[in-house]
């Protein structure tokens, strides 16, 4: 049997990408140099928490925010639910009922299945339909004088479709009634700052996503005072988000996200280039599929496939045997072999939508022959195909 000596590679970068050199770099001069609580009241607390307060105002400038609105969390999850949770607490005290919640299927498990657990408990849940690329309009909702929470995803994680945040932020910007949450996760370092993201009440973002290590997201609330904890403890972050905060995280994150954010063009152009050449590839195959990812308004990095005439199941553990890595769908919602209900809400059959993938690139592959790394992804997927057929 021949073994593939080749290093393996992912595609599979909107669940997390690796944390950057100087990322790294960063976490280690800050964990080593400042170890102290920052929440000490000595000379070592105050350097630790001096280093907390200058990646606020690094990130404040680069996201066109105030500091005092910048809270760091360990992630989107905590991000998103602390958000939810806030402007709920923020709506039922102003009007003294419970918000009506206007969400969709498309939005990431971090959000959506805490919607779930509060329909559940009483509220309302209106969940707007899916286009074919995973995209909802709001505009298609009849708002009235209740109070309403809306929650929505700035850039689709499976198909890259770019929502029109646009229309949120006019509907919410100008209503006292509602409230408007943005999962910013998959946009921020990818696409240029859309500043309708400022109209927002809130938006998370987390740094796995774009270089910095796994454990740090940050949460930007327009009104923070209007928000209630999820838990409590120390004063730390005005109350709103308790516990000791990590300097070397902060600073990394920080780091990372500057970094992502002056890379954005390079990153858009060379994505744009795999797209073009893995669908290429799979076209000179003559194979059948179709793509979910919308042509416009779409993150560069990221594809999602449907193939017709082959068995879902087999599509990962060929690649896989490849050492090519990618996903089916989001990876926080991976683990069984389960068609995409990101895709199946947007009408794609169960049978195309069990036989789909997602490709989503990283900025860089120092190790890699990208486009010979994409022609044996086709190739593969081409075998399948035969073997299907026989």
């Amino acid at each position: 049997m021949i073994q593939n000596s080749s290093p393996r590679i992912s595609f599979d970068a909107n669940a997390g990408v690796p944390a950057t050199a100087r990322a790294l770099e960063k976490f280690v001069e800050v964990a080593s140099k400042f170890a102290a609580n920052p929440a000490s009241n000595n000379q070592e607390g105050r350097a630790a928490q001096a280093v907390i307060e200058k990646s606020k105002l690094q990130i404040a400038k680069a996201l066109g925010c105030a500091t005092n609105e910048l809270f760091f969390t360990s992630g989107a999850t905590e991000a998103n639910n602390l958000a939810i949770h806030g402007l709920i607490n923020d709506l039922e005290q102003q009007f003294g009922k419970k918000p009506i919640l206007v969400s969709s299927k498309a939005e990431h498990p971090s959000c959506l299945a805490y919607l779930r657990v509060l329909q559940q408990r009483g509220y309302k849940l209106e969940l707007l339909a899916l286009d074919p690329h995973a995209r909802f309009d709001i505009n298609n909702y009849a708002f009235n004088d209740d109070c309403y929470l809306i929650v929505s995803q700035w850039a689709n994680n499976e198909t890259g479709a770019i929502q029109d945040i646009a229309a949120c932020a006019a509907i919410a910007g100008n209503a006292e009634n509602i409230r408007w949450h943005c999962d910013a996760v998959q946009g921020i370092g990818k696409t240029l700052f859309d500043n309708d993201l400022l109209v927002a009440d809130s938006f998370s973002i987390s740094g796995h996503k774009f270089g910095a290590p796994k454990g740090c997201g940050l949460l930007r609330l327009k009104n923070p005072s209007a928000c209630s904890p999820l838990f409590f403890g120390g004063g730390q972050q005005d109350s709103v988000r308790p516990g000791t905060e990590s300097p070397a995280l902060v600073a990394s994150l920080t780091v990372a996200l500057l970094d992502a954010i002056a890379a954005q063009d390079d990153f858009q152009k060379s994505c744009l280039l795999r797209k073009k050449v893995l669908l290429d590839a799979l076209e000179g195959h003559g194979l059948s599929f179709v793509v979910n990812s919308p042509r416009e308004n779409c993150l560069a990095n990221t594809l999602s496939i449907s193939f017709s005439d082959i068995d879902g199941r087999m599509i990962l553990p060929a690649l896989d045997i490849e050492k090519i890595s990618l996903s089916a769908g989001s990876a926080c919602a991976s683990g069984a072999a389960l068609a995409s209900s990101v895709l199946l809400a947007s009408n794609v059959s169960e049978k195309m939508a069990q036989a789909s993938i997602r490709v989503s690139f990283m900025g860089s592959y120092p190790d890699h022959d990208v486009e010979h790394e994409l022609v044996r992804l086709a190739n593969t997927i081409s075998r399948l195909y035969k073997v299907a057929n026989l």
